[in-house]
């Protein structure tokens, strides 16, 4: 079973309407892009089947100046991404996002950043031609 890359999760995001995304790093120098990283897997959940692959992500909010526009904007991403299908040509799953956003500060452009971290759950369908069901 291959596993999820960071890469596979933004471009997937891409198809939900999100842009300035950006894998394992986001320019500091811009305001409304997101960072995407993989975290430290977590543990397995008892009663998956042994096709189901655990990853986590984090990812972060680099918005604005404002605090409020940028945990708006958070918000929004755990609105957009708790619970949600996960499909792309090799996996799907679904995603829990693991708690709310958290406001991790300002960078020294002043800019307001966020962090969500996320579990993605995937069953690969290389081995069912694609067409597998979470």
């Amino acid at each position: 079973m291959t596993p999820l890359t960071t890469q596979e999760l933004v471009n997937w995001l891409k198809t939900k309407g999100l842009t300035g995304l950006y894998a394992g790093y986001y320019p500091k120098d811009k305001s409304r892009v997101f960072g995407v990283y993989t975290r430290t897997n977590p543990v397995p959940v008892n009663g998956y089947r042994p096709t189901y692959n655990v990853k986590g992500f984090t990812i972060i909010i680099h918005w604005t100046k404002s605090l409020y526009d940028t945990e708006a904007k958070a918000n929004e991403l755990h609105e957009l991404l708790d619970r949600a299908k996960f499909s792309n040509d090799s996996h799907n799953g679904w995603i829990e996002c693991n708690g709310n956003p958290v406001d991790v500060g300002k960078d020294e452009n002043g800019i307001s950043e966020w962090s969500l971290d996320l579990t993605v759950y995937v069953k690969n369908n290389t081995n069912t031609g694609g067409n597998s069901n979470v």
